[in-house]
């Protein structure tokens, strides 16, 4: 796995504007079942408006997270990373990497106007190998808005 995330690193850094430092190293990467991936969302404690069904939806839509504390991409154990889609789902959270290290996250309003970025070059990496993307532009639009864009005035 450290040979392919370097090498999907180095993509990002030559096929994006980002720039990836070999400083940086690698982060982790941890396997997790997507129930287990879904939890591991909410730190604390899963907010009590969400019903089991809402759980269930959302582990049909996440298949990683980039624990920036931790320096860990917590990925779907039915992810197959060897794939070029599982290759897609790492780069997302590679750039979400490369953005924590190089401050990136200091430079936005939220946490959330970081996905814009990830999803261009996740779409770009997908491209690349003959795979439609599984989101579209609304989708990119809402997961980058911040809390206070989404509320209802």
């Amino acid at each position: 796995m450290p040979e392919l995330l370097l090498t999907l690193l180095l993509w990002i850094d030559q096929h994006s504007a980002l720039e990836y430092r070999p400083a940086w190293g690698r982060p982790a990467v941890e396997r997790l079942e997507r129930r287990e991936l879904v939890l591991s969302m909410f730190r604390e404690e899963v907010p009590a408006f969400l019903s089991e069904a809402d759980l269930d939806n959302l582990e049909q839509s996440v298949a990683a997270i980039y624990n920036h504390d931790t320096r860990t991409m917590l990925v779907a154990s039915d992810i197959d990373v060897r794939s070029a889609y599982g290759q897609a789902v790492l780069v997302h959270e590679l750039v979400h990497f490369i953005q924590f290290e190089a401050g990136h996250d200091q430079e936005v309003r939220c946490l959330h106007a970081l996905e814009e970025d990830a999803y261009t070059v996740q779409r770009r990496f997908m491209e690349t190998k003959g795979l439609e993307p599984d989101f579209d532009a609304f989708t990119v639009v809402v997961r980058s808005m911040c809390p206070e864009e989404l509320s209802m005035r």
